[in-house]
């Protein structure tokens, strides 16, 4: 399967999620097809937020997927070395960083900007620096504003994440694998490709 295949794969899945017609599942067949490894294909990189399931929003089955789930999708060493370890333990061919809108974090940024913030906090507020000066100020209400500072965050983590791993960029500039910056609905259930990385 090719980065651009993987990526088409999870695509179709989310129409199918959207339009409700999702795939037939049978639990106990991907549980035993599962139990001795799995070789999956893609790995999603989320925000916590329990309306962002990836496995759901894709349709994807039991061993398609690795997901890594953190508030405001932000990167740390944990989740460079946790996709390295998919990368070499499978035939990984795709990084999907996927954002959403009414993002907590941005939200919390937004609204705690020039103050202390937990450190989690602290590593969304270049996203919110990164929105163009003609989108306004920061603000809770400036809905623009933070629709663009949710989409910088996704394109800032993917640039963090290259730099972190020469693991992930060799791939990348191989050939062999794809990063896609992506952004989750949570009022329609659509994802929305932002920019491809191969």
């Amino acid at each position: 399967m090719s980065p651009d295949d993987a990526l088409q794969k999870l695509l179709d899945g989310n129409k199918r999620f959207v339009s409700q017609n999702t795939q037939d599942r049978n639990f106990a067949e991907e549980i035993a097809s599962t139990a001795d490894g799995v070789d999956g294909y893609a790995v999603v990189i989320s925000c916590m937020d329990a309306r962002v399931n990836a496995e759901q929003i894709f349709d994807t089955k039991i061993g398609d997927i690795f997901v890594l789930r953190v508030g405001g999708g932000v990167i740390n060493q944990d989740i460079v070395d946790s996709i390295e370890i998919a990368i070499n333990m499978t035939q990984v061919k795709l990084v999907i960083m996927l954002g959403h809108t009414k993002c907590g974090a941005i939200v919390n940024a937004t609204k705690n900007k020039g103050q202390e913030v937990s450190q989690l906090i602290a590593k969304v507020l270049p996203a919110l620096d990164a929105v163009p000066t003609s989108l306004g100020e920061p603000s809770l209400s400036n809905i623009p504003y933070l629709r663009k500072a949710e989409e910088m965050q996704v394109l800032l983590s993917t640039q963090q994440l290259e730099e972190s791993s020469p693991l992930i960029s060799n791939l990348i500039n191989e050939n062999q694998m794809m990063i896609a910056n992506a952004m989750y609905d949570v009022e329609t259930g659509k994802v929305t490709i932002l920019e491809a990385s191969s």
